[in-house]
């Protein structure tokens, strides 16, 4: 019943759990305890039996015992209350029994004592850290990928999702519905597994939880999959700096965050660039084809994409030639319809 009033009680189930934790060092103190008693004993039972009186008066293992209950039951932890009274006028005995008595008190009412005193609140101590600690995972860290809840928010605000955390945890990754196929497994019979589920179960056998989407999400990669897609290119770096901001915390992370920024600028002057190229190749491809098609000075078909063409011929013109030359002095070329 006692054990059950523990175990139903959050409260007194944390008192058990802080006492049991720092078994083998408490443990280890009553052990101290128990040799440091022992040589007091000895000490009385040879040089102050008789101030001992009937504690001590048949051997060092009585001695022992009734040091230990006499020792500690009272008020103030100390031989005083057995031993008899003495005063600073018998100087024979006066400085062996005032040393004798204040020894025991520093060693076993102040440093054991306290000792194990501050082995407990060490232990409450730390459950309380642990406790602390382990709420504050689960309110920043998703719980089966261990993912970012600031990541989660933010990939879930661009797709229109407003609690993207308590989105992911309650539709995407439920830690209850990762528990009831857990216990489903358990209870199906093996012949009537199908191979994914052998595998998971073989590896719940083993200890071995890579089979749990760990650092992955649906939701992630479905914005980036509608990232990827988009054309814009500004948006896909805005979003990735955002990204990056989100890990930023030291002056280290700044340089990170510095570099990465300036490689993926490198990386899209370098699309541009290709782009160009592209695209002069195309308009040269064009010029070539009228060209051959209409000889330089007869008149062609104006359309209403001529002036852009002309313009873009005449921009890759000024680029590419030093002199400032117009292809052997032709004329513009007028695109046919």
């Amino acid at each position: 019943l006692m054990m059950d009033l523990f175990c139903q009680s959050h409260v007194l189930s944390t008192v058990l759990v802080a006492i049991s934790a720092p078994a083998k060092s408490l443990a280890m103190t009553f052990l101290g305890v128990g040799i440091v008693t022992f040589v007091y004993a000895a000490i009385g039972f040879h040089w102050f039996r008789s101030a001992f009186g009937d504690y001590c008066n048949e051997n060092v293992l009585t001695c022992t015992q009734n040091v230990i209950y006499q020792g500690t039951r009272n008020g103030i932890v100390g031989l005083s209350s057995m031993m008899k009274q003495v005063m600073p006028e018998d100087s024979q005995t006066w400085l062996q029994r005032m040393s004798y008595d204040i020894t025991y008190f520093i060693v076993y009412g102040v440093m054991i004592l306290n000792t194990i005193v501050g082995l407990i609140v060490d232990s409450f101590s730390s459950l309380r850290a642990n406790q602390t600690a382990r709420e504050l995972h689960l309110d920043t860290q998703t719980f089966i990928a261990c993912l970012d809840r600031k990541r989660i928010d933010a990939v879930a605000q661009t797709l229109g999702i407003s609690d993207g955390f308590a989105y992911h945890e309650t539709y995407k990754q439920n830690k209850w519905d990762y528990m009831a196929f857990v216990f489903y497994l358990r209870e199906k019979r093996l012949q009537d597994c199908t191979g994914p589920e052998q595998l998971i179960f073989d590896l719940l056998n083993e200890g071995d939880y890579k089979w749990l989407p760990l650092g992955h999400s649906l939701l992630l990669e479905r914005a980036d999959a509608e990232l990827a897609g988009s054309d814009d290119a500004l948006h896909r770096i805005e979003f990735k700096l955002d990204r990056f901001a989100q890990k930023v915390g030291t002056a280290e992370d700044w340089k990170v965050l510095t570099r990465s920024v300036a490689d993926l600028a490198a990386s899209v002057r370098k699309r541009l660039d290709g782009m160009q190229e592209d695209l002069g190749g195309l308009v040269q491809n064009i010029r070539t084809t009228v060209t051959g098609s209409h000889p330089v000075g007869s008149r062609g078909f104006h359309s209403p994409n001529a002036d852009r063409v002309n313009s873009l011929v005449a921009q890759k013109q000024s680029r590419s030639s030093t002199g400032g030359d117009t292809m052997n002095g032709q004329t513009s070329i007028v695109i046919a319809a």
